[in-house]
């Protein structure tokens, strides 16, 4: 049963979730609050970028678990699909037969940009260069490698008939290997050089790519956290264990088990005011 939004035996503890979810939105309020930091476009156009830092969010998750010594958790977790993610924590505590676990997560989109050096010009240019000479090298480079591999061919079968030529190919792994050998060779060392410095460059220009987060100052429930929207969510679910079984809640709770769920929330509570 989700705290605050079903109907049923813990209506009385929606009170203490209202107040947990108005506090867990005042501090990430804070948290991703945008700040403009300078960034360089791939055409070398140096602009400014609105982002908020993950930092004091895993800290303060980080932060608020410890606080909690009678809840369970897996730490402080980050998804990560395609410019999608999220950061989370899901913990949960046992109070008699009833598991009580709470989920506080943020979503947000991730776009990257390179940082504003001089560097990134270099290496572009520089990749430009090595393209443009690449290109033209494959052109000679192919030439000569049809003309090695035609006169290999006609030495050993004759005059062939292109279906045959791909039969031929089709069925004798050691003559497709002896052909790439043999086109590598004409390749040279100077082309797979430059194939080398290529790999570097890319490489070095990944290196240089730093990433800036969006994401709204909203409250969101799971169904548009799961759609990809931005924002932050909050939730809690009383689940009942039977058997080492979870069931749903009954439709009755003792005032005990109650005011026992009401102090573990209310822990909560005060473990997150220390970020305010």
């Amino acid at each position: 049963m989700r705290i605050g939004v079903s109907q049923g035996p813990l209506d009385d503890l929606a009170g203490i979730v209202k107040d947990i979810s108005a506090r867990y939105s005042s501090i990430m309020s804070s948290c991703v609050a945008m700040t403009e930091i300078p960034v360089m476009l791939g055409d070398a156009t140096v602009t400014r970028q609105a982002t908020f830092d993950l930092g004091p969010i895993e800290q303060m998750f980080a932060g608020m678990l410890g606080s909690l010594p009678r809840w369970s958790s897996d730490g402080v977790t980050t998804t990560n699909n395609e410019d999608i993610r999220r950061i989370f924590v899901k913990f949960h505590t046992m109070v008699g037969n009833y598991i009580i676990s709470a989920h506080l997560s943020v979503q947000f989109h991730v776009l990257l940009y390179y940082r504003p050096v001089q560097r990134v010009i270099d290496c572009q240019m520089e990749l430009s260069r090595i393209i443009d000479k690449t290109k033209s090298d494959e052109t000679e480079f192919a030439k000569i490698a049809n003309k090695a591999i035609a006169e290999r061919l006609t030495s050993t079968y004759g005059e062939l008939h292109p279906q045959e030529l791909f039969e031929k190919l089709y069925q004798n792994d050691e003559l497709r290997q002896y052909l790439e050998d043999e086109a590598g060779g004409v390749r040279g060392d100077g082309m797979r050089k430059l194939d080398e410095q290529k790999t570097s460059l890319f490489n070095e220009l990944d290196s240089l790519l730093i990433e800036t987060y969006q994401t709204t100052d909203t409250m969101i429930d799971d169904m548009r956290m799961v759609t990809g929207e931005e924002g932050y969510l909050c939730s809690f679910d009383v689940e009942y264990v039977k058997s080492g079984t979870r069931h749903s809640v009954p439709s009755k709770i003792s005032p005990r088990i109650i005011t026992q769920i009401r102090t573990e929330l209310e822990d909560i509570h005060q473990a997150l005011s220390l970020y305010i």
